[in-house]
């Protein structure tokens, strides 16, 4: 990935932002993992070869979960992960923590990601620097450490040496932990006469469509219960019970006699405790919410007498009508699972994996656990998750750049700041400032002039034509 930073001297953010409702005493997340070099630490630090992994991720993680505003507490998160080796998991908890708070010191870590291509992420060793140079100005001396090294190691390597191939350059990283350069294996070929197999090709050919409720079907066969909802059907119930459940529960009906003439390997699959779990999710959606809570709070009768108060208003309205069709629309969104579960049946087997997997996913929204996703699926969310990933890590960039581009603003600002003070003539200072900029000098003699600008004469010699330029603003001024 292509990133414009080659411009960039130093990326430093002076006031990183600090955080109001932190957590003001020392947590066992402090004590196991806290950084030596975190000016932000309520703990002495510990190394990362020496932190114990299991109950740093343990104790780092409850404290993220309850004092979600501290900061420091999801960069230690961070650390225990890596500490894991579950680098990926780390890296997704230091972008989160970059994007949401702009912690100084995770802006090293997320630099050693840039720069050795931890957890999948594309090198990118300028904007590894950047990062480093912000962690540095935030307080944390460990990104210095890491930037003084690669300025010696820039200047003491044997480039030719390197070139050949007979040694290679030793990088620092912030963590103590060692990062290897692991090169890609080669993939295997393809047999050329390889053939689809038929469960490949029925995964290929299922359709939807083809069943009385395709959105259900659909979420069903793949696990994304995103879009799971019921079409065409109208008022089934008086207690707000969701069309959906009404369908799953006689879906599943299919599978539950002792022998079924569809297929009696379906009983394998059956789990009796699922009209129970289909009960408790129904009632938990009367209630609103936690079905516990509202059996503690009253709020089943308040439920059933808000149920009856509809159906009575029903009869007001439309008579004995109107509760008849209702009954004759659950009736026929009864029959049609019912058909659309037994057309599965009669059409895959029991035993195919098509089914298992539907049948799991109709035990997982009947308890509300994780669904099984197809490999469509999971290539899907595959997909997503890394152009999410991708669109945080260009977002970091943005924000570097951003910085960069006030930062050095600031460098002029100041500079223009300090010449006018010594000369009390803006148009000249302005023009200078200009100029300076137009030879690109150096940083640190940004940050001189700012400090004394009479230093000027002594800087713009080094460059050629100085000294005509410098009597065109005297005479602008």
């Amino acid at each position: 990935m292509k990133r414009l930073l080659s411009a960039f001297f130093v990326v430093a953010c002076a006031g990183i932002p600090v955080l109001a409702q932190e957590h003001q005493e020392v947590h066992e997340c402090d004590e196991y993992a806290a950084h030596p070099g975190d000016p932000n630490r309520w703990a002495t630090g510990v190394a990362d070869e020496d932190i114990i992994p299991g109950p740093a991720v343990k104790f780092c993680r409850e404290a993220v979960e309850t004092y979600t505003d501290t900061a420091r507490f999801q960069f230690q998160l961070g650390r225990a992960l890596w500490a894991n080796f579950r680098l990926e998991e780390g890296v997704e908890v230091f972008l989160n923590l970059e994007e949401n708070f702009e912690y100084g010191p995770v802006y090293a870590y997320l630099a050693d990601a840039y720069m050795y291509g931890i957890a999948g992420i594309e090198p990118d060793e300028e904007l590894a620097i950047t990062l480093y140079q912000i962690a540095a100005e935030s307080g944390f001396l460990p990104a210095q450490e890491v930037l003084d090294a690669l300025d010696g190691a820039a200047q003491g390597v044997d480039s030719q040496a390197v070139a050949e191939g007979t040694r290679q350059p030793e990088l620092p990283t912030t963590t103590s932990q060692p990062v290897a350069r692991v090169e890609p294996e080669p993939s295997a070929p393809t047999p050329a006469n390889q053939v689809e197999t038929e469960s490949a090709a029925i995964e290929r050919n299922f359709d939807p469509k083809s069943y009385s409720q395709p959105h259900i079907i659909r979420a069903l066969y793949t696990g994304d219960f995103s879009n799971m909802r019921t079409v065409g059907v109208g008022k089934i119930s008086y207690a707000k019970v969701d069309p959906t459940l009404a369908y799953i529960s006689h879906f599943s009906k299919s599978f539950a006699p002792t022998v079924n003439f569809l297929d009696q390997s379906c009983v394998h699959l059956h789990n009796p405790a699922i009209e129970k779990g289909i009960a408790n999710r129904a009632l938990s959606g009367a209630m609103g919410g936690d079905l516990n809570l509202g059996l503690n709070s009253g709020q089943v009768p308040t439920a059933g007498f808000e149920a009856i108060g509809s159906m009575l208003q029903d009869l007001a309205q439309g008579g004995i009508g109107n509760v008849v069709e209702m009954e004759l629309e659950a009736d026929r969104l009864a029959k049609s699972a019912e058909r659309d579960s037994a057309s599965i049946i009669t059409q895959y087997g029991c035993s195919d994996p098509i089914v298992k997997r539907i049948y799991a996913n109709v035990e997982a929204y009947a308890f509300g656990t994780e669904p099984t996703l197809s490999e469509q699926e999971k290539e899907k969310q595959a997909t997503r998750e890394a152009a999410e990933a991708l669109q945080r890590q260009l977002e970091v960039e943005r924000k570097a750049q951003e910085r960069e581009v006030a930062r050095q603003r600031s460098l002029r600002t100041s500079a223009k700041d300090s010449c006018v003070e010594k000369f009390g003539k803006a148009n000249f200072c302005t023009c200078l400032v200009d100029t300076l900029d137009e030879y690109s000098i150096s940083e640190p003699d940004w940050k001189t002039l700012g400090g004394d600008f009479g230093t000027v004469l002594k800087i713009g010699k080094l460059f050629d034509g100085f000294p005509k330029k410098l009597s065109e603003c005297r005479m602008k001024s």
